[in-house]
């Protein structure tokens, strides 16, 4: 979250800067919340489907 703020401070003018500091925060809140539900309704399925979905999300994160 560091090196996200500092990019922040470094490439946006300051009268726009104070809504582009809530983006990151906005994206970890809807992640916490999407992910949640969506683990959620996987394990409901079935216990080892979020843990494939987790794997594909890292083996995409590899590529």
């Amino acid at each position: 979250m560091a090196t996200a703020n500092a990019y922040i401070a470094d490439v946006t003018r300051a009268d726009k800067r104070a809504g582009v500091f809530g983006m990151p925060g906005a994206a970890f809140g809807i992640g916490f919340v999407g992910g949640l539900l969506i683990g959620g309704w996987m394990g409901s399925i079935g216990l080892h489907w979020p843990f494939w979905f987790a794997a594909g999300l890292a083996l995409l994160n590899v590529l």
